[in-house]
């Protein structure tokens, strides 16, 4: 194991294997992925997983790990989704890096484990440890309050330094014609493994291209380069496991780049056809949940996404992806833009909640918008389609003919008319993303609908 070196991602999911889980695996220094869920692995969390300096995802869920959580897994900056449920761990969860973020699905089943962290389910630890004293209380609060003093202290500090001093690395590159290219990046992990030559050596190839460790990369033109905005105040963009992490930008004086990390899996343009109704739902859910994300906890909002299943990628754990854009740009298929954009270029939270409509509209429906052209004239465009065939109740001349409508009937109708809400012309009278959130839930049960049926889009 000392040898894997370069090894990114690991997978010895579901193979029943025993034993403890070798700290030797700290020496992986580029692992990205770690999935060793659904086995028999006994023992305690290795400490030296902080050592891990990439690692993003690690699934340890489903065996018989023992003992506390070390607290210094929470320190691994790169660490985003962390799931341990499952096994027989006990004592707190940590309070720092991914865990702050967890959820309840990712710590439950185990019984000894106990929480400050609300969305987590789990106990308050001064009911899971009743023997505790009130001095031994005093030490944890003080240390507690002391810790967070100087996280706060050293997060304003950096983010002082940062803003003036431009801690993330820009990159300047001159051409033999005299075309001088800038490439800003967002994450330092691939400040070595980008170069200016590499990116433009791969643009007249495919948009997948590989850095210099062997990490592959998508590169996006830019269609419209006014409106790439300023990239001087962005001290770090979001990461979420349903968003493709946007890591560079790459721009001359006449034309601009996106650079994303590599996604393995197919597009949703792809795919969509013959998708269960099930595979769908999912979809729906997890575009959502990244919109949620975008809009309400991020700062300042991202808004301006790029909805149409060419911009959603299926990965190979069957979970929806969505590229990220930067903040302010607006890079969209014109038939997901919101009567608002196209009229008159404003973009809110609002206009994304439209796309995400006629996102839902195609995906139950497996109808294409229709394109500029019909838009402009009002004649034939899905969503007045969509809204007559809805009226009419007759759920089996407008739906996919790959849905099986006889036993999802209820959602489908509950989904329609969420997708109808979401593509009002008033940008007022559509949905938020959280309330989204909600209706989707319901969508599984046989409650009343979330929202009232829609009686007019006008």
């Amino acid at each position: 194991m000392t040898t894997c070196t370069e090894l990114m991602d690991l997978d010895i999911s579901h193979n029943e294997i025993t034993g403890v889980i070798p700290s030797e695996l700290s020496s992986c220094k580029n692992l990205v992925n770690l999935d060793m869920s659904h086995n028999s692995l006994t023992g305690e969390i290795p400490s030296s997983f902080s050592d891990f300096p990439v690692l993003s995802d690690l699934d340890l869920s489903c065996n018989q790990l023992s003992g506390e959580i070390p607290k210094n897994l929470g320190n691994i900056d790169s660490l985003v989704q962390v799931n341990i449920s499952h096994n027989h761990l006990h004592g707190s969860l940590p309070l720092t890096g991914a865990f702050l973020a967890i959820n309840a699905t990712a710590v439950a089943g185990n019984n000894n484990l106990c929480g400050e962290n609300n969305v987590t389910g789990l106990p308050p630890c001064n009911v899971v440890r009743k023997r505790s004293t009130k001095s031994w209380w005093f030490v944890v609060m003080l240390t507690f309050v002391a810790f967070l003093a100087v996280l706060v202290s050293g997060f304003f500090i950096s983010l002082v330094f940062q803003r003036k001093h431009n801690v993330f690395e820009v990159k300047k590159v001159e051409q033999e014609d005299g075309t001088k290219w800038e490439i800003q990046f967002f994450d330092s992990r691939f400040i070595k493994s980008l170069t200016v030559n590499a990116i433009l050596s791969s643009l007249n190839e495919q948009n997948v291209f590989v850095g210099k460790n062997g990490v592959k990369f998508v590169i996006k033109k830019v269609k419209k380069y006014d409106s790439l905005p300023d990239t001087s105040e962005i001290v770090k963009l979001p990461e979420h496991r349903n968003i493709i992490k946007l890591v560079a930008t790459c721009r001359s004086e006449e034309m601009a780049y996106l650079i994303h990390e590599n996604v393995e899996g197919k597009r949703l343009s792809h795919v969509l056809n013959g998708l269960s109704w099930e595979r769908r739902k999912k979809i729906m859910t997890g575009i959502a949940e990244a919109l949620c994300f975008l809009h309400c906890r991020c700062s300042p909002a991202v808004v301006g996404c790029d909805l149409s299943p060419e911009n959603i990628v299926i990965d190979l754990k069957d979970e929806p992806r969505l590229f990220l854009g930067l903040p302010g740009l607006v890079c969209m298929d014109a038939a997901y833009m919101a009567p608002e954009t196209r009229e008159h270029k404003e973009v809110a939270n609002k206009s994304d909640i439209y796309g995400y409509g006629i996102l839902l509209l195609h995906l139950l429906t497996g109808r294409r918008p229709s394109g500029d052209e019909d838009l402009e004239s009002g004649l034939g465009n899905l969503v007045n389609w969509a809204k007559d065939s809805y009226s009419d109740c007759h759920i089996d001349t407008w739906i996919d003919s790959s849905i099986d409508m006889s036993v999802y009937e209820h959602e489908i109708l509950h989904v329609m008319n969420l997708a109808l809400h979401c593509n009002v012309v008033d940008p007022q009278e559509r949905p938020c993303t959280k309330n989204l959130l909600k209706a989707l839930e319901l969508t599984s049960s046989s409650c009343t609908t979330y929202f009232p049926k829609i009686l007019s889009l006008t």
